[in-house]
């Protein structure tokens, strides 16, 4: 996709899945480089270009897994499975702080599929209400915001995802942002006295960018 930028190859989402101003926004910064870029303005252009979005291709093999986690950006995915079948595990935000490291409250138990989640590290993870459901070559799954899952391919499987945010979700991608905003000053301040208001700034959010995004 990155080398034939102009080529539409991601199709049109399913029409519940439309509302979104994630994706288009990333497109519209990636059609400005690129329309820069041709034109030869190196300042418009404004550096490199990533081209990433919230799109993605997954291939997995019989036994791969993804690890546990929430999506990006507190946003809502889809995936849709082209072939093979999966296994998902899902927590309710009200559940999310049992998978928590009891010490730090900042790590989560990486593999609930192995069975031997440290008890003493997460000693709620027991007692954390999940539920299950299995996916089928040409069903889509919808995962809400801010719901921990595990995925488990128990056959060979390629699918389709997509993160996208919407305004009902927008007040969860912002408190995230702020959230770990506020985290990221707090591990820097003690290098705060060494840098200038736009230093700082800068500074702050190409670590929040890479952390949190």
């Amino acid at each position: 996709a990155r080398a034939f930028p102009d080529y539409c190859a991601y199709p049109d989402p399913p029409p519940l899945f439309r509302s979104d101003f994630l994706n288009p926004f990333l497109d519209a910064q990636a059609a400005a480089w690129r329309l820069a870029n041709r034109a030869g303005d190196a300042e418009a252009a404004g550096g490199q270009c990533c081209g990433d979005d919230y799109r993605f291709v997954y291939v997995g093999p019989r036994g791969s897994w993804t690890p546990l986690h929430a999506d990006v950006l507190r946003s809502y995915s889809w995936s849709a499975n082209v072939a093979g079948r999966k296994r998902w595990v899902f927590f309710p935000p009200c559940e999310a702080w049992k998978l928590f490291d009891a010490a730090t409250g900042r790590d989560t138990v990486w593999d609930i599929g192995g069975g031997d989640v440290d008890e003493r590290r997460f000693p709620h993870f027991a007692s954390a209400r999940r539920l299950e459901v299995v996916q089928e070559s040409g069903e889509t799954i919808f995962v809400p915001s801010g719901w921990f899952h595990q995925v488990f391919n128990e056959e060979p499987v390629i699918s389709i995802n997509h993160n996208w945010a919407d305004c009902c979700n927008a007040d969860l991608l912002l408190a995230l942002l702020l959230r770990e905003l506020q985290g990221v000053r707090a591990e820097l301040a003690d290098c705060r006295a060494s840098m200038d208001e736009a230093e700082w700034t800068d500074t702050c959010q190409t670590i929040l960018r890479a952390q949190a995004g």
